[in-house]
């Protein structure tokens, strides 16, 4: 078992984002999982803060490991779960629902299985508009058109590339862009939409992505002219920069993806974990891909500033890799 510091500053090294195009064959066992254990010693409280690389098969090794930390979570007193993204569809077995929307699928699935309440570690989406929006306006200084047609670019984007990886590996049969209609529809989110200026229309954001991302096709699943299909990471990095080099050059749209994504998410993803420490609970927190080093490797240190605990009323432990993770659950 491999132990950290996590109070103290002190963290495990990582590469800037894991690999989300590695195949299972290829995982890196020494890396991945990663898992971080806090427990109190005085209350029920528990978090268990899980980094995996996605994957939708289930001969993958972490498959395995994923049931393992849910069974060591259940065992333990778990009461809550937390998914990246937004809502997941409960799909009708476990495997159906790992090969059909990968690993946050999955716990959707066991945790509506076994009575577990279920939330997204997301801003809810018309919250998250309203402060995308006025930060295009008031920090990127754009014009309020410009900002509303970036934000509906951003969130369209984003809603694709939560499904495109397992769309072009033949997984599902919804296109990208029927997937983020419906989305928006489901959710309620079409029609309130219409109050902030945002124009989600097919035709308008085609205009809008053409000019944005010229070199990204607006259906990803389309072929560009020299007949290649762009991959998931391709596209994902135009709406969410794939690292933190001061000195990568970032449009507008994937400043505001960052914003997003390293800021809006992560504090409410703080104040999430901190509401569910107080009131004593146990949860299960999963995260997959870049998520690992832009959520659980940036979170889990600030934790106990957030908690306003003494230091000697928790421990905070990573389990960090296949031996280490199995030791943690056998």
């Amino acid at each position: 078992m491999e132990r950290f510091n996590a109070s103290a500053g002190e963290l495990p090294g990582m590469s800037a984002a894991a690999n989300e195009n590695s195949r299972w064959l290829e995982f890196d066992s020494a890396r991945l999982p990663r898992v971080a254990l806090i427990q109190s010693h005085n209350t029920p409280a528990q978090q268990l803060w899980v980094g995996i690389d996605h994957f939708s098969d289930p001969k993958n090794p972490q498959y395995v490991l994923l049931q393992g930390l849910w069974r060591y979570f259940r065992l333990h007193g778990g009461t809550h779960a937390i998914h990246e993204g937004w809502k997941r569809d409960v799909f009708k077995s476990e495997e159906t629902a790992l090969k059909s929307d990968n690993e946050p699928a999955w716990l959707t699935y066991v945790a509506t299985r076994d009575g577990i309440p279920l939330g997204s570690g997301e801003v809810p989406m018309f919250e998250l508009a309203v402060n995308l929006i006025s930060y295009t306006e008031n920090v990127l200084l754009l014009p309020p058109f410009r900002a509303r047609d970036l934000v509906a670019l951003h969130i369209s984007g984003r809603l694709k590339g939560q499904l495109l990886r397992v769309h072009q590996e033949g997984k599902l049969d919804v296109p990208p862009d029927i997937y983020v209609h419906n989305k928006l529809k489901r959710s309620g989110f079409l029609v309130n939409s219409m109050n902030l200026g945002l124009d989600f229309r097919d035709e308008h954001l085609e205009a809008v992505h053409s000019s944005e991302c010229p070199d990204i096709p607006f259906d990803p699943m389309q072929p560009r002219v020299d007949g290649s299909i762009c991959t998931s990471n391709e596209y994902i990095s135009h709406f969410f920069p794939p690292h933190d080099n001061p000195e990568y050059t970032l449009t507008p749209l994937q400043r505001l993806g960052r914003y997003d994504r390293h800021t809006l998410c992560n504090d409410n993803l703080v104040s999430l974990s901190s509401h569910q420490w107080n009131k004593g609970r146990n949860v299960f927190f999963l995260y997959g891909g870049g998520y690992i080093s832009s959520h659980v490797d940036r979170i889990v240190p600030r934790l106990p500033d957030a908690f306003g605990a003494d230091p000697n009323d928790y421990r905070i432990t990573w389990h960090i890799g296949t031996s280490a993770v199995e030791k943690l659950v056998s």
